[in-house]
């Protein structure tokens, strides 16, 4: 019974992990989007100026 175990919750570790990367992303693509919009706030607060939400 305890390779049985053994082998589901390693099958469960593999789909948690997949389920992991496509909900939250990976940490990389993440913070190179992130990098882009700061970018992108940074010209436009050079060019026109913000409001107080951007």
């Amino acid at each position: 019974m305890g390779v049985i175990l053994k082998e589901k919750l390693k099958g469960l570790k593999l789909y948690l992990k997949a389920w992991h990367k496509e909900e939250y992303g990976g940490g990389d693509d993440r913070i190179a989007v992130l990098i882009e919009d700061i970018k992108d706030l940074d010209i436009r607060s050079e060019l026109v100026g913000l409001s107080d939400q951007e």
